[in-house]
């Protein structure tokens, strides 16, 4: 998955202050120096974070600083509140946004967010956090692990394990070749596996469906299950521990048997299509 070039508008703003009413942003960039593989981490107070796989030997991260509030007096004071820290140790950087206390002068729609934008090389890992915001990673070959208290989370082809949790969103993971644990309270859940599962996995929703691809010749052992839904497996060569395949669920050994591919839905269906 190909993400947009956010970083070549951002630079072009560094450090720019821009009113707009009772609206005013600033952001803030930082290049790291890196000789291999490492981790990234990000957490912001609120704000969409967006990572993609870049050039290698550098690490680049935005920070880009939005306040609303009903002056611009009052969206100043929110930023001056804000705190920024970028840290980096060996090839592993870290990046942090707290924002404040909120300004009690101001209207019950004052609002200060930090969104983070940054490049890594391809081989990274990414541990990502935000209180309120989508969160976006292109393909990386590293794990990944990302949490949002308010939004979708969205990976492109990762190459290593997954671990996410959303309270609001959806969760989409184009291609991934390890170990998956996916929850969300709010939203459905695709994700596309690629050759063997190399461990437990489990995916969850409270409010959604999930739909999985993965190939026909991977062994494991489905424990799928809804309660608002149906359960289908397309091209499955499975042995129903049941007997039979019930609509609301289906628990068996496809191709033999192997580490457990758990699927719960409260409200939705949940399909797993082999190819």
């Amino acid at each position: 998955m190909k993400l947009p070039s956010y970083l070549a508008i951002a630079a072009a703003l560094s450090f720019a202050v821009l009113p707009l009413g009772a609206k005013t942003e600033r952001t803030v960039e930082k290049t790291f120096t890196v000789t291999g593989a490492g981790t990234l981490r990000l957490n912001t107070c609120g704000g969409t974070i967006r990572v993609a796989a870049g050039p290698d030997g550098v690490v680049t991260i935005v920070a880009k600083q939005t306040a609303r509030a009903d002056s611009e007096a009052q969206a100043e004071k929110l930023l001056a509140n804000v705190e920024l820290a970028f840290d980096q140790s060996g090839n592993d950087v870290q990046a942090t946004a707290k924002c404040g206390p909120a300004d009690k002068t101001g209207s019950d729609t004052s609002s200060v967010s930090v969104e983070f934008i940054a490049s890594v090389p391809a081989a990274y890992a990414a541990n990502l956090h935000t209180s309120g915001g989508s969160i976006i990673v292109g393909d990386l070959g590293g794990n990944v692990e990302a949490r949002t208290s308010g939004g979708s989370i969205r990976l492109g082809n990762i190459g290593a394990g997954v671990d996410v949790r959303t309270s609001g969103g959806s969760i989409e993971i184009e291609s991934v070749r390890n170990r998956v644990l996916a929850h969300t309270s709010g939203g459905n859940v695709r994700v596309g596996f690629v050759g063997k599962l190399a461990g437990d996995c489990e995916l969850s929703t409270s409010g959604g469906g999930i739909i999985l691809t993965i190939d026909a010749s991977a062994a494991f052992r489905l424990d799928a299950a809804t309660g608002g839904g149906t359960v289908r497996g397309n091209g499955l060569s499975i042995e129903a521990e049941t007997g039979r395949r019930d609509r609301d669920k289906l628990i068996g050994a496809v191709n033999g048997g192997g580490p457990l591919l758990k699927l719960r839905s409260s409200g939705g269906n949940i399909r797993v299509d082999a190819r």
